[in-house]
């Protein structure tokens, strides 16, 4: 269990290397010269977005997902603890007349 966190941690870490790299090629290259239809360069800097706008849209997917979980859970103890601590006589009226 521990290699396999190991082994997450470390192809996020990789991941995250991967994007931080590209982008600042991208930023370094984002005023070459162009050499037309078939530039590699090019190519290259949109590849790059395309995996941003994907990478962006995912992490907004698992907030969201994550949010909502968290809303439900959230919820579902609330309910849980208004059961567990009502009784009959925490729920009484008073009745004054």
């Amino acid at each position: 269990m521990k290699t396999s966190k190991k082994l997450a941690a470390f192809l996020s870490v990789l991941f995250v290397v991967a994007l931080v790299v590209s982008f600042c090629f991208v930023i370094a290259e984002s005023d070459h010269d162009c050499s037309g239809e078939d530039c590699h360069v090019c190519r290259a800097i949109n590849a790059v977005a395309t995996v941003f706008v994907k990478f962006s849209l995912a992490v907004i997917v698992v907030l969201s997902a994550l949010s909502l979980v968290f809303s439900a859970a959230t919820a579902v103890s609330a309910r849980a603890e208004n059961a567990i601590f009502s009784t009959p006589v925490s729920l009484r009226v008073k009745l004054l007349n």
